[in-house]
């Protein structure tokens, strides 16, 4: 006969919101990529939690030397990363904030990752769904800052370092096919004064 099963209940504190508390702002100070990653994927619905995690992984990212920049890169195809950290720009969208500073976020912390990984890297990310998020994000947020992160994120894809010319040509392919082109233009029409993010997008 098969042994009966045990239910284990536990008790979460909760914020305000009604999600799942997470780790605080410290503990996340002093987290791995691994252990951020984790945290990320454990509580989906906390957006301040989001938004300290991935400004976290960047910091990481950025203060990485280049002798420590391999390692870390491979940490984060190790713990799949890139679906974490789309899938927070999807659920988002579900209940958009006013500011959209969780897509500023992650299209800063994205287009960092993409500034320190080769081609093969950029193209996950296009298969991971970026550029969906991109565009949902643009027709969406009317922030000039958020516009010029997401504007960033997409210029920084189709970048040549690191790509041969058959990849960064099906990288722009894609962005273009994506509707990407079109919605960062929308933005520029939108913000024509704001010098970043017209620079970006030309």
């Amino acid at each position: 006969a098969n042994s009966p099963l045990t239910l284990v209940v536990r008790e979460a504190p909760l914020r305000r919101s009604g999600c799942k508390a997470g780790p605080s702002a410290r503990q996340l100070a002093a987290m791995s990529v691994t252990e951020l990653i984790r945290s990320l994927c454990s509580h989906p619905q906390d957006c301040r939690l989001q938004l300290v995690g991935m400004s976290q992984l960047r910091t990481l990212l950025e203060s990485a030397t280049g002798g420590e920049q391999p390692p870390l890169l491979s940490e984060f195809s190790a713990c799949g990363a890139l679906p974490v950290i789309i899938n927070a720009m999807e659920l988002e969208l579900q209940r958009p904030s006013p500011q959209g500073a969780l897509h500023r976020e992650a299209a800063l912390l994205l287009r960092t990752l993409a500034a320190r990984g080769g081609g093969a890297l950029r193209a996950n990310m296009v298969a991971a769904g970026a550029l969906t998020a991109m565009c949902t994000a643009l027709h969406v947020y009317r922030s000039v800052d958020v516009a010029s992160a997401l504007c960033a994120l997409g210029a920084e894809l189709a970048a040549a370092r690191g790509a041969s010319t058959a990849l960064r040509m099906a990288l722009c392919k894609a962005l273009h096919r994506s509707g990407a082109v079109r919605a960062a233009i929308g933005a520029v029409c939108e913000h024509p004064r704001a010098l970043p993010l017209v620079y970006v997008c030309c």
